[in-house]
Formats: structure tokens, C-alpha cells, sequence
């Protein structure tokens, strides 16, 4: 089908300084670790574990999310997080879950228990080890035993049944987000703790290797309104793919100028843009049947 070029002109007002966007997130690590066994890990099981069980061992998890979609300069306005319990003790006390802030880097490897942990493979958190060496010892070690963490509590939630919950939003989560987002390298996730006095308080929650989205990270922000939009072309000829522009969002705004240096742009949506120039050599195609708006 032949594709032509042209551009309705318009005249609109329109104010808009700050930009709200909202994302959800899912884990990219989550383990379990035990306190029974300096070297028992649990990285890809289908279940993490918080809180003691009947013997009197405890478990803790850790969990992280890549936060790198949110520009570097965001203002992080409310975070929640929701989860999915999916393993309880018949009878057992109410189950206190708290996260903080976890303050070292872990790892994430292969192993994979059925209740008590199972041998620790390569990288593994344990309860000593934020790295297992993957042989017999750690790699590097926690500060403390149980993993390093904020003594701070980000959020929590009493979880009782089987369900989804949500750890509400707070200023401490917020806190938590902001840092990483200002400094990615300082994203070590959280570590979940729960009732870890009374016995038969262990609660399980879907894993991302059962569910890759069961465990997900809420996050509204505020940036200020990239007014400028370069095209980039580094994903492929697509105007609709926000990885093609220097802002890293589509251009679609009346208040937004948009550059297009060099390539080809095939537009197969309605869009709205201040202003456009394309430079020589450069070349849009607009799909019959949807229009690119040009306020200015």
C-alpha cells in the first residue's frame, strides 16, 4: 500500500510544565534465605519465604526490580507494592511482614528448595553469604548474618490467608525508589521480613519462576516535559516505538517539537507534535487513513 506525507495545521493552547507517568515493575531477583543452613539458598524455586517456622528456623527474602525505565531527574510521587501469599501453615499465628531497605549487592543463582533450602549454587544468597562462591564458602559475606538491611521499616502488611496483598504506599518507600532512581547503582532491593517470634508464622509467596508477574512494583512519577524529541531510530522505522526518541516516550503532545534528523519514520497512528523538522535526506511516511497534527 502506498504511504503518503502531509501534516494537518492547526492552531491549539495547551500548558503543561511537569509530565505524570505511572509504571508497574516486576521482580528481576528473588530469593529465599535460611536461617538453619549458612549455605542453603533457595534462588529459583517457585515459592520466597518469610517468617519462623514450626522447628523455629527462620526465612527471609529478598527481592529487586529494575527501576531503569524511570528517567534519572524523576520526581517519585507514591510506590506500592503487591504480592501474592501462596503458602501458609494450617494453624499459625498473624504474620507481620515488613520491608527494608536491603544496603549490599546479592545474587540470585540456581538452587532450588522444596521447604528447608537446598544447597547454595554460584552467586547464591544465603544467610551468611550475599555471593556463594559456589563451592563451600562465601564469596563475600554479609555484613550480618540474616543479610544487611535497613533496621528502618519501609512498609508493611499483615498477611493471614492465602491472597494478594499490598504493602501501602509510604514515605519511606518513597524515599527508597527516589534514592535508586537518583543513584542506580545503590539498588540492592528489599529484604522481607515477618513474625519471626512465634513459631508457625512462615508465610510463602509466589516467585517469579511461578509467576513472572505475582510480585509487582507500582511506581507514580513526575518529570518535567521533555519539550524537545530528536528521533533516534534505535529500535526500529516505527514513530510509536518509544525507544526511538531522544526523550524516551512517543511524540504525541502539542506542546513537544520534534527533530528528525536522518532515516526513514513510518507513522501508523494519530499523532500531535508543536512543531516538526525534517532535515534533509530524512523521510516520513504517514499510513493512510491517520494524520500527524501540527499545532504551531
Amino acid at each position: 500500500m502506498s504511504k503518503f506525507y502531509f501534516l494537518i495545521i492547526m492552531v491549539l493552547f495547551f500548558s503543561n510544565n511537569m509530565l505524570a507517568q505511572s509504571v508497574t515493575l516486576n521482580t528481576i531477583h528473588d530469593i529465599t534465605i535460611f536461617s538453619e543452613n549458612n549455605f542453603n539458598s533457595d534462588g529459583a524455586g517457585f515459592e520466597f519465604y518469610i517468617g519462623r517456622t514450626n522447628g523455629g528456623n527462620l526465612r527471609r527474602s529478598l527481592i529487586k526490580f529494575n527501576l531503569s525505565s524511570i528517567p534519572v531527574g524523576a520526581t517519585i510521587n507514591s510506590v506500592i507494592l503487591n504480592v501474592i501469599c501462596s503458602h501458609k501453615p494450617f494453624a499459625g499465628p498473624s504474620n507481620l511482614v515488613e520491608l527494608h531497605k536491603c544496603i549490599a549487592d546479592w545474587g540470585e543463582g540456581t538452587s532450588v528448595s522444596s521447604g528447608s533450602g537446598a544447597p547454595a549454587t554460584l552467586n547464591d544468597a544465603t544467610w551468611t553469604c550475599s555471593f556463594f562462591d559456589g563451592v563451600s564458602a562465601c564469596a563475600v559475606s554479609w555484613a550480618s548474618a540474616g543479610a544487611s538491611f535497613s533496621p528502618t521499616v519501609s512498609s508493611s502488611v499483615t498477611v493471614d490467608a492465602l491472597g494478594s496483598y499490598t504493602f501501602p504506599n509510604s514515605a519511606q518507600l518513597v524515599l527508597d525508589v527516589q534514592g535508586w532512581v537518583n543513584a542506580p547503582a545503590s539498588n540492592f532491593g528489599w529484604v522481607l521480613r515477618g513474625n519471626e517470634s512465634s513459631l508457625q508464622s512462615a508465610r510463602g509467596f509466589k516467585s517469579r519462576e511461578q509467576d513472572p508477574t505475582a510480585t509487582a512494583l507500582t511506581i507514580n512519577y513526575t518529570t518535567a516535559a521533555c519539550t524537545t524529541n530528536t528521533w533516534t531510530g534505535a529500535v526500529n522505522t516505527a514513530w510509536e516505538t518509544a525507544g526511538n526518541w531522544s526523550c524516551g516516550t512517543v511524540p504525541d503532545d502539542p506542546t513537544m517539537d520534534v527533530i528528525i534528523n536522518t532515516g526513514t519514520v513510518n507513522l501508523n497512528s494519530n499523532r500531535t507534535c508543536r512543531s516538526i523538522s525534517i532535515q534533509s535526506g530524512a523521510i516520513v511516511n504517514i499510513t493512510p487513513g491517520f494524520n500527524l497534527t501540527v499545532v504551531h
